[in-house]
């Protein structure tokens, strides 16, 4: 049994997927919405992850919905699908953004810990 792939790897993956498949996110996103509800409900997120045929185990899939539902409402809008599967050059900076403010709050959090440390 292989150990889970990480989680940004598998974002990589899919997104390379289906750039290769759909013209847009948009198109993407509402082809897996198949009650047209205007959100991926868990299960519509897994037969979508599924088609991409990725070989991604349980784990990975439960991850990986677990990660881009970023609200946490156990649904995936197409905000929160565009945000970790949208390709293009706008999309590739909105990500490098977020992925440079959860470095700063990450940093912070270090350093308040490192501080409460010293305290005790």
């Amino acid at each position: 049994v292989q150990p889970p792939r990480p989680v940004l790897q598998l974002e990589e993956e899919i997104r390379e997927v289906l750039k290769g498949r759909y013209n847009t996110t948009t198109i993407a996103f509402t082809t897996f919405d198949k009650n047209r509800d205007g959100s991926l409900s868990r299960q519509e997120a897994v037969q979508a992850l599924e088609s991409l045929n990725l070989g991604m185990s349980r784990i990975e899939i439960q991850s990986i919905i677990e990660h881009t539902d970023q609200n946490g409402d156990g649904k995936i809008d197409l905000a929160e699908f565009r945000a970790i599967f949208g390709h293009g050059i706008k999309a590739d900076e909105r990500r490098k953004q977020m992925t440079l403010a959860e470095q700063s709050v990450r940093r912070r959090e270090e350093v308040k810990e490192r501080r409460e440390e010293q305290l005790l």
